[in-house]
Formats: C-alpha cells, structure tokens, sequence
C-alpha cells in the first residue's frame, strides 16, 4: 500500500506532467474551462502579508522590513481526484513548475529571498485547484515623508504590489478579505521614540501607455512617542533658558556668576542646534532650540550691555572728581545716556520683556 508521501509525489507528478501542463501559459480564470469564456475574464490573485520585522529608518527614509508574502489564486489545470488518497493538499517544491503571478513590489529599493538551507518557499496545491504561494523575503521600502513638523509629525509608509507584464484584463490582484495584513506583536513598538498606529489596505490600479495594471497598496501610519523629545530635548532647553532668565534676578556686580548664568545655557543651546543632523535642520524640533538659542543669546547680550553701561558710570563717576579718564564729548554723551537709561533699572525691565518673550514664543510654537 503506498505511503502519504508516494501518493503526494504521484499527484504532482501528474500534475505538472508537461503534456498536461505548461507553466509558461497563464492559468485560466474558470472553473469549467470547456467553455470558451473561461479565459476571457481575468485571474483574481488574493494577497495578504505577515510582517515579521520592520525598522523605520527616517535618516535614509526607509522602512526595513521582513515579510512573508502570500498569494492565493485557482488553477483549474491543476485539479485532480481526491478519492483514495485523502489529502487536503499536496506540496510543490519548485515554483518554476507552475504558473505564478508576476507580482513585484513598486515600493521597493531592494528585496532579497531567503534561502538559508532551501529556499524559504511554500506552495500548497488542493485538490478544486486553488493554490496557495507564500516565501519569505526582506525587503528594503521606499518611504518619503516630510519631516518639516518632526516630531509632531505622523509618518506613513507604503508597501505596493503590481503586476509587471499582466494588465487588468488577465490579472487582477485583491487583498485578502479577513486580516489582510498580519503583524507581529512584537514589532508593535518599532522604536522607543517610534511606533505602528494602524494598517490600512486599498487598490490602486494605474493606468500607463502599455495598458492598465492592477496595483495593491497597503500603508503603515506611525506615531511618536513624543514623551521621549519631551525628556530628551524640549525640557532641558526650556531649563536652560529659565537658568538664563534666572540671571536677571543676580546683581550685575556678581559678574562671575551672571556672567555662567547667561553664557552656559547660550553654548549649550548653540552645540544641541549644531549637532542636529542635516535632514533634521528645519523640522519644528530645531527651530525650538533655535528660538530659545536665540532668547538665550539676548540675555547675554543684554547682561554685556549692563556691564557696558555699569563702566560708563564707573568712568563718569571718575571724569566728575577730576580723574579725566574721558573726553569732554564722550563725557557728555555718557550722562545723557546714564539720565535716560539707569543701570538699575536695566535688569527690571529685561525681567519683564523676556519673561513676555518667553511667553509668546511658546503659545506661538506649541498653539
């Protein structure tokens, strides 16, 4: 009595018998091929995908990813009688040995097969003449996204599938009805600072000069986890600048002090602008440190002004007891900026025009 295998090998033998069967030809669209309208209606491919890793990479604009791919259509050359052998299926090892779908990924940069041992490939053929197609590939996605709001920003990334040489007339490929992107919950978090909002598939069949072909599309939508810019980036610029406001509250005569209360924060806003990677250099992010940089840097402007003004009177104070250490025009110049602007009350009014500043510059960044 022949074993499950010999009956299996038996089958696909007859199967792809090449007296019987020709890959080269396209399967034929019915089930009852005796009539001649059985090839006038196209091939219906249904097509669903598990996604085993994925890396959203937003310097190069590419989405990593690593699939199993599967196409499921009917080939009514490939039925065959069921009556004594009782399997669901049987399995083809070459795919060369049938017909198969000219499916390829319009998304892609690159994509690679796994054969690691054998070839990462699974072809069930049942006994209606359904077939089902799956192999494992990585495939490297185009994904172009606008980072000119990061990272208030909602990336989305495409996988699309067309047929190369068959139009719409021949082939047509449809997304699996239930489920017809599968993931791995372990990929649900792609990245601490990133992670997969939700799938969304529909058709998109283009139309060019050689015909109309069919076109599947699938796009992945993405979230921030915006507490980690929050941490990493808003709270300590924002720090920085109150550490740079707090040194309007010091007295110009602590000049050491003051003088790190302004600087610090300034050089530090100046290498977190400066050490942002050049596709990041006019997001929302880096014009935050721009701005606070720039607010930063008024306040050591204003305190070297008041170190300024606090050396004129110094000097006047000198020219009025006889000193002569100024000219008689510079002389007059310094009291008449000394009446109009006391250096006293410099650091008041900088408390209350920064802290307005400071204000609106937030309500405008983050309303």
């Amino acid at each position: 009595m022949p074993t499950r295998n010999e009956k299996a090998h038996a089958i696909v033998t007859q199967l792809i018998n090449p007296v019987r069967y020709d890959p080269r030809m396209q399967a034929q669209s019915g089930a009852d091929c005796e009539h001649s309208t059985c090839d006038e209606s196209p091939v219906h491919v249904k097509v669903n995908t598990f996604v085993r890793q994925m890396r959203f990479d937003q310097a190069q604009m590419l989405l990593d990813t690593q699939l199993i791919f599967r196409m499921e259509w009917n080939d009514p050359r490939l039925t065959y009688l069921d009556n004594s052998s009782h399997l669901p299926y049987v399995l083809l090892d070459k795919p060369s040995d049938i017909w198969v779908p000219d499916l390829f990924l319009s998304s892609e940069i690159r994509t690679d097969r796994h054969d690691f041992i054998i070839p990462n490939v699974l072809i069930r053929i049942y006994p209606n003449g359904d077939v089902l197609y799956s192999t494992r590939i990585s495939s490297k996605l185009n994904c172009i996204v606008d980072l000119a709001h990061f990272p208030f920003d909602s990336p989305v990334c495409e996988l699309t599938a067309a047929s190369y040489a068959h139009t719409t007339d021949d082939l047509v490929f449809w997304w699996k009805e239930k489920e017809p992107i599968q993931i791995d919950r372990a990929i649900k978090q792609i990245s601490n600072d990133i992670h997969l909002d939700k799938v969304t598939t529909r058709s998109c069949t283009s139309s060019t000069t050689t015909g109309e072909y069919t076109c599947i599309k699938a796009q992945f939508f993405f979230k921030r986890n915006l507490g980690i810019y929050v941490v990493k980036i808003y709270a300590p610029c924002l720090f920085l600048l109150l550490i740079a406001y707090s040194g309007f509250f010091v007295k110009h005569t602590v000049s050491s002090v003051r003088s790190l209360l302004h600087l610090l924060p300034t050089l530090l806003l100046a290498h977190y602008s400066f050490s942002f990677d050049r596709e990041f250099a006019n997001t929302m992010v880096h014009q935050w440190i721009i701005g606070c940089l720039v607010i930063a840097l008024g306040s050591l402007i204003e305190f070297l002004i008041l170190i300024y003004m606090h050396e004129v009177q110094r000097c006047e104070k000198l020219n009025s007891r006889g000193v002569g250490l100024m000219g008689s025009s510079f002389k007059e110049d310094a009291r008449q900026t000394m009446r109009h602007y006391p250096v006293s009350n410099l650091d008041i009014l900088a408390r209350v025009v920064f802290f307005i500043a400071i204000g609106i510059f937030n309500l405008a960044y983050f309303l």
